[in-house]
């Protein structure tokens, strides 16, 4: 059998080694074949009894009929396997389906509360069960097909010659072995596809273009290589029979082959479109007279080595550039900077205007700590009103609050404070607010932001966020731990406020 692709043979036990050191165990037999996901469990027994005129073989099956695969299937295979041994010389007694526990205790009985079948090997395959416990509903498929195959009697004088040698044994076991590959419809390895190799595995197109790929099957013993080729998003790309992949439009795309042989067996070709642009994040940008900056520009195909890209003003006396993008703002006005990208013959342009502030400008934020665009020194409870008091700003200028929940009524970690020029509307400054002991952003320290903490520890749910871990540490250590959760314990207790940072 292990000749045959895709199958595995696991034997319960080999005679003298058997699971928990006990031959009548069948429930943990069952439950290798349950926990190795068997696709059929196959019990192999010799008949005995004490009236030696009885002879033949017969094969018990499942009486459960939720799935094909149960009482239809192994009728079928248990007939293929009894007709071979038929012609062995073994008398065939037929398939039996319907041989149920007499017993009505609940471990003799089913999910349903009906009769379990009678052999042990087919009750706790298809339950899934210890011989304490009732096991599961297997309407799911989670049952084990199982056949139970009494090959003949070896007191009838009939049979005995059956069992006279090894070689007859092999024959019984070639009889069984032979019905399964039949009913499972198995090949031999190096008939089926096993695996699809393509002489490619990225591709990078512009619109419109094409590519071939070549797909090649293994093993090469295999007769029937036919590869059938998709597209997982033809508004992307899309791939006809021969392989040859086309380019509709910017985006990516998965192209895959699967063996027509083996459908299991597939490869997949990652596909990105770009098309040629260069390109100015921006429509339209500001600076201060006496600033500098660069300017942000996308360039494509990403495959393209040379992305060497020239600037120039269109007057300099206002606005100077450099090679790298970096403008200067020298005095007011409104200039027109232009980048080519020579090598693709493409080009853009944007409208950047240089702003003077009045001399009278303001622009301060008193009482509370600026680091790296964070504002910080901000306690708990802290009214917008309040915050607004200490953001000093000149007519000219407006202030803009982003809360991180609606309606909130206090500014909270990862509030946004955006200053921005009024006329042209253009940012001045962007910062983002740390209330330390507040991670949920509401304002408050309260049993949110202690479970929150407690939570990332126990590795129950990570706090993901850069700015909320920042304050999650509040003792100031560089770590997350279980003092500073006993801090903010601490604090909505009233056993000792935190300081604020």
């Amino acid at each position: 059998m292990n000749q045959y692709y895709g199958v595995t043979v696991l034997l319960t036990h080999d005679g003298v080694n058997f699971p928990n050191n006990d031959a009548g165990d069948l429930a943990a037999r069952a439950m290798i074949a349950r926990n190795h996901h068997a696709d059929l469990y196959v019990s192999l027994h010799i008949n005995d009894t004490t009236d030696k005129n009885v002879e033949g073989a017969y094969v018990y099956v499942t009486s459960r009929t939720e799935l094909p695969k149960y009482k239809e299937g192994m009728t079928i295979l248990g007939n293929k396997i009894l007709n071979n041994l038929n012609k062995l010389g073994i008398h065939n007694n037929g398939v039996i389906n319907d041989q149920l526990c007499q017993d009505h205790e609940p471990k003799y009985q089913y999910y349903d509360g009906s009769q379990a079948d009678y052999y042990a090997d087919i009750r706790h395959a298809m339950r899934g069960d210890t011989l304490d416990d009732l096991g599961d509903d297997f309407r799911d498929g989670s049952g084990i097909p199982t056949v139970l195959i009494e090959h003949c009697y070896m007191n009838n004088d009939h049979d005995v010659q059956f069992l006279d040698s090894e070689e007859d044994l092999k024959k019984l076991a070639k009889a069984d072995g032979e019905a399964i590959i039949d009913y499972l419809q198995l090949r031999p390895k190096g008939q089926v596809v096993e695996s699809i190799t393509l002489d490619k595995e990225k591709v990078n197109l512009l619109p419109k273009e094409t590519a071939k790929v070549t797909a090649t099957v293994g093993p090469n013993t295999v007769k029937n290589k036919a590869i059938k080729w998709t597209s997982n998003n033809e508004k992307v790309a899309t791939v006809d029979q021969e392989g040859k992949i086309t380019a509709v439009s910017v985006g990516k795309a998965n192209i895959t082959a699967t063996s027509v042989d083996n459908p299991n067996v597939k490869k997949v070709v990652n596909v990105n479109i770009e098309d040629e642009r260069v390109k100015f994040t921006k429509e339209k940008d500001y600076i201060l007279v006496g600033d500098s900056k660069i300017l942000d520009v996308t360039i494509s195909p990403s495959w393209i080595e040379n992305k060497t890209i020239t600037w120039e003003s269109n007057n300099e006396e206002i606005i100077v550039v450099s090679q790298e993008g970096k403008i200067t703002a020298k005095k007011e006005g409104t200039v027109t900077i232009k980048i080519t990208w020579k090598e693709q013959n493409l080009s853009d342009e944007i409208e950047v205007t240089a702003v003077k502030l009045d001399e009278n400008t303001k622009m301060k934020i008193e009482n509370y700590k600026l680091e790296n665009n964070h504002i910080s020194g901000i306690g708990p409870k802290v009214t917008l009103k309040e915050f607004l008091s200490h953001v000093v700003v000149s007519n000219n200028l407006e202030v803009v609050i982003e809360m991180p929940n609606q309606n909130q009524e206090y500014v909270g970690t990862n509030t946004k404070v955006t200053i921005k020029e009024k006329k042209y509307g253009f940012i001045l400054k962007e910062y983002v607010c740390f209330v330390y002991g507040d991670i949920n952003g509401d304002g408050k320290i309260s049993s949110l932001d202690y479970t929150l903490i407690k939570n990332h520890i126990m590795e129950v749910k990570e706090i993901t966020d850069s700015n909320m871990k920042l304050v999650a540490d509040v003792n100031g250590d560089n770590k997350i731990s279980s003092l500073d959760y006993t801090l903010i314990k601490n604090d909505i207790m009233d056993i000792k406020k935190l300081p604020i940072r």
